[in-house]
């Protein structure tokens, strides 16, 4: 069972090299806001912000450490770039992934309205979570 954030964030990334992606963890002291995973796969670079608690949040804005700063390097690398930048909060009960146009609408919305927010996905289980990453990858190259 995962316990923290590092877990969590090591399981995602191990999921994602087992498929071929290339992955990596961003803990940089010195350049605020900048999300904790860059991704290449399938043609494209993208970013990930992790977040992991236990239990779900009430709301996105209640996990005390994804700032108002992460929420818009997100929204602006993603409209600027190849629009693959996401928030992945896992829980025990599972993982919400929010491409970044979702993220304005996110932050106060309930762990349980953001599921539902466009884009928004939500599986129960790592493995589920690798492949439906995948499949969102393939859904933004098939629109290039």
């Amino acid at each position: 069972m995962i316990e923290s954030e590092r877990e969590y964030k090591a399981a995602v990334c191990n999921g994602l090299r087992a498929l071929g992606w290339s992955t990596q963890w961003h803990e940089d002291k010195y350049a605020n806001y900048i999300p904790d995973v860059s991704f290449g796969a399938h043609g494209i670079d993208g970013w990930i912000e992790v977040k992991f608690r236990r239990e779900p949040p009430k709301t996105l804005g209640h996990i005390s450490h994804y700032t108002i700063g992460q929420e818009n390097w997100l929204i602006e690398r993603g409209q600027r770039g190849s629009g693959a930048c996401y928030l992945l909060v896992g829980t025990g009960a599972g993982h919400l992934l929010l491409p970044h146009p979702a993220l304005r609408n996110a932050r106060m919305a309930t762990y349980i309205a953001a599921q539902s927010l466009p884009g928004a996905l939500w599986v129960p289980s790592q493995p589920e979570l690798v492949g439906t990453l995948c499949v969102e990858m393939d859904r933004l190259l098939a629109g290039r």
